[in-house]
Formats: C-alpha cells, structure tokens, sequence
C-alpha cells in the first residue's frame, strides 16, 4: 500500500486512506504473463505448499522496487523485518529466486534463462522439474480451505466446537439452553448426536499408543463417561448459519458450560479415569537391536548430559483447520479438507460417524502446510456428524 509491505489479512477497510495504489499478487502478474519473481519461484522451488507464495512475492516486488541489486543478506533481512514466514522450504529458495528475478529486472538475465527447460529433460526422477501446482499457487489462484468456505452455497452451517479448558475431568453434565438460545444458533450437538461407535480407531503411528494396534479417540466426550483427558478435546459443538459476524460461534462457545469433576493430570487417561504416565513423562521406548545405553555410556570417550526443552507443539503449519462437508447430488457424503491419509481416514471417519465407508467421498483441498498432523481424522468426523443431523452443508 502506497509503496509500503502490510499486512493485508489485519488491515481493515476503513484505515486505508482514499486514492491509496494498492498492488497485490493479481497485479504483479498473471499466469499467461508471469512476473521474473513468479517465474523464479516456479523455477526454483520456492512454492511448495503454497500458502505463504502471495505474501512473500508481494513483499520481494517492493524489496526489489526499492533495492534492484540485493544481497542475500539483504533478502533474508527483509523477510525477517517484514515477518514474512515460510514453514517448507527452509528460506534457501526463497533467497534464489529473488536473486534471479532481480537479475531479470536489472536487464542482466532473460525470461528464458529463470525458466526450467522441459525440452532438455531427460530424467524426471532427480530433477528439479516445478511442482505441477506451482502455477496456481505464485499467482494466488489456488483455492484453500478458507477460499472455499467463501464459495459453499446458501444456509451452510458454521460449527463452533467447544472444547475441554481442563487437562483431565469427568464431565458430569453439559447444559446447552444459554447456546442454544444464541441469535444463528441453529443446534448444540453432543455424544448422544454421533450416529456411530464415536470412537476414532486408526492403526497405531506414535510409540505413545504402547504398542497397541489400535488406540481409540472419542470424538464428542460422553457426559458421566469418558472423561475429559487433554485441554482442547471436544465435548461439544454448535452450529449456526452463515451470517457475517463470526463473533456468533465464539459466543455460542461461551454460552455452553459444562459441569466438570477436576481429576489428576495424564498424559492420557484409562477409561476408569486413573492417569497411566505422570504430566511430564512423554514415552518410553525399549531398546529392540543392539545394547543397552547405559552400558554404552559407560565405554564412551565422551558423554553429554543435560536437561532440555521445546515448544508443545511440534508441528507449526501456517494454516488452521478448514473442513467442508455435505451430501453430494449423487448421496456420498462428500468431505473437502486437508488430508494426509485418505484413505484410511475414511476407514476411522466410517466407523465414528456410522456413514459406510464405501459411501464418503474425500476430496484433498490444496494443503497449506501439514508436517504430520493432518493425518488425524477427528475434525471431519466432527463435521460429518453436524451435516448427518442437519441435513445441510457444514464447514
């Protein structure tokens, strides 16, 4: 905005001053008349998932209006200044494309010489041939969840899901009247509203689940039953219309108490309620080949020891969860999303929801980052469970 990089997503309407040059990724270039920038993040892989491509070549336009000859250094700076945040590529190609589109501004390099040459491709495998979806993604054209939550017809349901403020409880009850009472609200589902088992079984991929074949998940926690076992499961979830003040789903939230008996702290909790690990123990792993550590440690020139932290959350993609689902014209319930294991996510979603298996359609969105944790199935099962007892889209 008026030679200035902001952020577009925070910048309200009525802050832009009028007559303001407002340029965006549209208006950079066009995919039959690619900007050297789209070109070279085409070429030189720097659109993977996609999803932060328009920012970051909206923010390299203006770094090359006002720098035409930058050094890396210089790249990196400015992305950093200017908060631009890219979870795949690890910034290396983000920092060779602009150096190879600001030689085709500066006249010292052609189109021609920042485009992959299929012509002389002998080998796909090893090559740096582009994403197929590189395309779409460097002029802003690619769809994600929420572009096509912009796009479902009229009288989709919008579903707020309630979830647990406490790490382990047992629900006692769940009263719904205030929720329901909401302006938009349209129902509040609970566990007695799942039409199948409730229970999320997919085959065991974390040593968490000790190895047991299949661990189960309940997707809406059952009052006077399973208990609450982590801060964020889901107890409940309302749904309301379409409406323009998203503020309605955060007070349809609000409005849902549920009356919870504070247990101990688990990582995970037994059906009986009785916490199996203490709060800070994470796994156990038994060694499988080869000797024990300790005995290692006893014969080893050097040992390292120390005491060490991370973050919670070990996976950070740069979009949230966006879901679509609703009946198809030909009677499939049809689920839109951002999937890492389809098929046997319609397997879990089958026997949560109680919809056969050969009757769910799933259909992969364009995923704005993932890293692992999209291959859980709980919030589609969520989703499906509103359209089953609304007989109406839900997102």
């Amino acid at each position: 905005m008026n030679g200035k990089v902001i952020r577009s997503c925070t910048r309200k309407m009525k802050t832009v001053p009028e007559f303001s040059e407002i340029t965006t990724i549209e208006g950079i270039g066009t995919p039959r008349h690619l900007h050297p920038l789209q070109q070279a993040w085409i070429t030189y892989g720097a659109a993977q998932c996609g999803f932060c491509s328009p920012g970051f070549i909206v923010s390299s336009y203006q770094l090359l209006a006002e720098n035409p000859s930058p050094s890396r250094d210089d790249v990196r700076e400015w992305f950093r200044k200017n908060r631009n945040i890219c979870r795949c590529t690890g910034y290396k190609p983000l920092v060779n494309a602009v150096m190879a589109a600001a030689k085709v501004m500066r006249g010292e390099a052609s189109m021609k010489d920042i485009t992959y040459d299929f012509a002389a491709e002998k080998e796909i495998y090893g090559s740096r041939r582009p994403r197929p979806t590189a395309l779409v993604k460097v002029t802003g054209l690619a769809d994600y969840g929420d572009d096509i939550k912009l796009k479902m017809p009229e009288g989709t349901a919008h579903l707020a899901v309630v979830i647990s403020e406490v790490h382990h409880a047992k629900i006692l009850s769940i009263d719904t009247r205030e929720a329901e009472a909401m302006p938009g609200v349209i129902k509040v589902l609970t566990a007695k509203d799942v039409k199948g088992t409730n229970n999320m079984a997919s085959p065991a991929h974390t040593p968490r689940q000790e190895r047991k074949r299949h661990h189960g998940v309940p997707r809406h926690r059952r009052q006077k039953d399973l208990p609450a076992r982590r801060c964020g499961g889901a107890c409940g979830s309302g749904h309301r219309r379409a409406c323009p003040r998203r503020r309605q789903g955060g007070q349809a939230e609000s409005g849902d108490p549920a009356l919870l008996h504070d247990l101990p702290r688990g990582c995970y909790a037994q059906r009986n309620s009785a916490p199996r690990k203490p709060a800070n123990f994470y796994m156990e792993q038994p060694v499988f080949k080869g000797r024990d550590t300790a005995e290692v440690f006893e014969e080893a020139a050097f040992v390292a020891e120390g005491s060490f932290h991370s973050q919670h959350e070990p996976h950070l993609p740069m979009e949230p969860d966006v879901v679509q689902a609703y009946w198809g014209i030909d009677g499939m319930m049809t689920i839109q999303c951002k999937c890492q294991s389809i098929g046997e996510n319609r397997e879990a979603i089958a026997m949560a929801t109680g919809v056969p298996k050969d009757n769910i359609r799933m259909i992969l969105n364009y995923v704005g980052g993932s890293f692992g944790y999209s291959t859980s199935s709980n919030t589609y099962a969520l989703v499906v469970t509103a359209v089953q007892n609304l007989n109406m889209p839900a997102r």
